[in-house]
């Protein structure tokens, strides 16, 4: 070959590493949802598998943006149910990286309290009972029945 003479070679190099994902969490869980936290080291799509078992039944719709920090909302989960979870991302390239196994439960149901007054007994029968009461309930803090219906009679 000539000195004089030059060969000008391009490449193109491929992307040919899937995205890594870390930093996988689940915040806040309720009794029938919850939303999947992670972060991917370059932008990718967000996806999410989840179900009762590592058979992940469902599938959380596919967010095609680019994003290096995913969100992924679930709905209509059951109460206190362990659920199994895996998350997915897809790069430009399209390189996928799949997450290893997660769980989380959903809350209890909240109990609900009802309130019926069987009946009541007059103190003095010229006096009636007011017409009506309300009282507001706190879970964490029942108020005994007997202040409920306690009143005074007027003098």
């Amino acid at each position: 070959m000539d000195s004089d003479k030059g060969v000008i070679a391009h490449f193109t190099i491929a992307d040919m590493a899937p995205p890594v994902i870390s930093e996988v969490t689940v915040s806040e869980i309720t009794e029938t949802t919850a939303i999947v936290i992670w972060i991917t080291d370059e932008p990718a799509t967000s996806q999410v598998d989840y179900g009762k078992t590592t058979d992940y039944e469902l599938t959380a719709a596919l967010d095609e943006k680019l994003v290096t920090s995913h969100s992924i909302s679930l709905s209509g989960l059951e109460p206190n149910t362990t659920y199994h979870f895996r998350v997915k991302s897809v790069d430009k390239a399209g390189n996928e990286a799949i997450s290893g196994d997660y769980i989380f439960t959903t809350s209890k149901p909240v109990p609900k309290v009802e309130v019926q007054i069987l009946e009541h007994h007059l103190v003095r029968e010229d006096y009636p009972p007011p017409a009506s009461f309300s009282q507001t309930f706190n879970r964490d803090k029942v108020t005994p029945a007997r202040e409920l219906l306690m009143y005074d009679p007027p003098a």
